[in-house]
């Protein structure tokens, strides 16, 4: 039987090593420059401000209080572990990653609020996350 500090010890390279292989996986996407965000038309990330529509708000308070293992910040999303800097943007390096964070239900729901998903060009990918990317907006 093994003690409770191996398993974590063989959870915590598991993790680490899953985290490679995706990484080699999407190296391919890092250098095509472009990311999936889900945004308004004025280029604003749905958790960057709240509209006065209901359901916004519901997700946003789902995704960060209720569900926060799925939806982390990128201070808790593994391999950015920082905040977010005021020249960047959250985002996706695949769209099949951005269905993983928003349920269809949130994307119909986030539309009726003015976001869309849709691909971005960006400058630079800064950090790259289990979850998540940061990225510099391209102008």
């Amino acid at each position: 039987m093994e003690s409770g500090f191996w398993v974590r010890i063989k959870k915590y390279i598991l993790a680490r090593l899953v985290f490679i292989w995706n990484f080699t996986i999407i190296y391919k996407e890092i250098r095509l420059k472009k990311i999936w965000r889900v945004e308004d038309k004025a280029g604003r990330g749905c958790y960057q401000y709240i509209t006065g529509h209901k359901h916004h708000y519901d997700i946003i308070i789902e995704h960060s209080e209720i569900t926060p293992a799925q939806h982390p910040t990128p201070i808790n999303d593994t391999g950015i572990e920082r905040y977010i800097r005021d020249i960047e943007i959250c985002g996706f390096l695949t769209r099949e990653q951005a269905i993983q964070w928003f349920s269809e239900r949130d994307l119909k729901e986030l539309g009726e609020a003015g976001f869309e998903l849709k691909e971005v060009e960006v400058a630079e990918i800064t950090a790259i996350g289990e979850k998540q990317v940061l990225a510099i907006r391209r102008v």
